[in-house]
């Protein structure tokens, strides 16, 4: 699963990452690479929040410049979770495992 990712090279030389389809999703970094890692963190932050919430998790479905992977594991719980095939409890325990660090 992977979500696409707007990039935004800044003059200061900086980088902003926006995911349009992870509400909130937006972050920086000193370089791309840097930014992206980043934005990946955020969306499965975002990602594990509406679970514990039990609201909606939005799939992919946008384009952009670039792509933010999810893990395959933790895809599969996303995926379970949005198709309601397993317990969002049983998602949550293992998207917090994989959360720590």
């Amino acid at each position: 699963m992977r979500y696409a990712a707007c990039v935004i090279r800044h003059d200061s030389g900086k980088y902003t990452v926006r995911v349009p389809d992870v509400p909130g999703a937006v972050t920086c970094g000193d370089t791309e690479a840097d930014a992206l890692i980043r934005a990946q963190r955020v969306v499965r932050i975002v990602v594990h929040q509406l679970m514990v919430e039990q609201r909606p998790v939005p799939l992919p479905a946008s384009r952009g410049d670039a792509w933010i992977e999810i893990p395959s594991d933790e895809a599969a719980a996303i995926e379970r979770y949005t198709g309601q095939t397993s317990t969002p409890e049983s998602d949550l325990r293992q998207l917090i495992s994989w959360l720590r660090p």
